[in-house]
């Protein structure tokens, strides 16, 4: 829904100033940038990666009839080689690794300065060198670009990218879990997909909040602006 790719089936959305079923969203989906599996689908197989980011600019997931000018290619093209897969261009999507393909999404999201950046696991596929791109990339967003939202689907501390200062942790947990700090919590016993945590990161990853979410006993570390966390021995059976 905040993608503009769903609508509510009760209640409303509001996505940067317009009611999602009331305004054309055609009209400022441009504003938004997306990485996700799902819109890795849309592409027509054949579809030249490059095309892929410049679609970004009409809001579409093939390349039709559009015309784009040079300064366009330039861009796209530009974006490509920071994410070094320049290469790609001529390539069709069906030949690509994931990797691959992830990297063009982001390319692609980049590509009209959107106001809200949306990146659901966007290190999927990509190797070491890869993922601290794409990473190094993001925390720059964070520290330069306050004006621009960002948000981020992780499974994996350690991908969280610097600069990131707000937490929204979902999971299954027994009991009522209210916290001082959290800003956003629902009620006793919550399912699965709710939110239990909803403030600062220093409050948030904590080993205690987590380890009940994973049943484990973890050590939960900062370490240069970077989160990670580990099964404290013994307990990883």
């Amino acid at each position: 829904m905040i993608a503009t790719r769903v609508f509510p089936s009760s209640g409303t959305v509001d996505i940067l100033g317009n009611r999602l079923d009331k305004v054309n969203v055609f009209s400022y989906r441009n504003r938004i940038g997306l990485v996700s599996a799902q819109l890795s689908r849309s592409f027509p197989v054949d579809e030249d990666p490059l095309n892929v980011v410049l679609t970004a600019l009409s809001s579409t997931t093939g390349r039709w009839h559009e015309r784009f000018k040079k300064d366009d290619y330039d861009k796209a093209r530009v974006l490509m080689a920071t994410f070094r897969i320049d290469y790609l261009e001529g390539k069709q999507m069906f030949m690509l690794s994931e990797g691959e393909r992830t990297r063009v999404l982001i390319c692609r999201a980049l590509m009209d300065d959107p106001d809200l950046l949306i990146l659901d696991e966007p290190t999927t596929g990509l190797d070491l060198g890869g993922r601290e791109l794409v990473l190094r990339t993001l925390s720059g967003i964070g520290r330069h670009d306050i004006a621009r939202t960002v948000i981020l689907v992780t499974h994996r501390l350690e991908e969280i990218p610097q600069e990131f200062d707000h937490v929204a942790i979902m999971g299954l947990m027994a009991g009522n879990e209210a916290d001082a700090h959290a800003d956003n919590v629902t009620g006793a016993d919550p399912q699965s997909g709710t939110i239990l945590y909803s403030g600062d990161l220093q409050h948030g990853f904590t080993a205690e909040r987590l380890g009940k979410i994973f049943g484990l006993s973890l050590k939960v570390t900062m370490d240069h602006g970077r989160w990670t966390a580990f099964v404290v021995e013994g307990d990883a059976a």
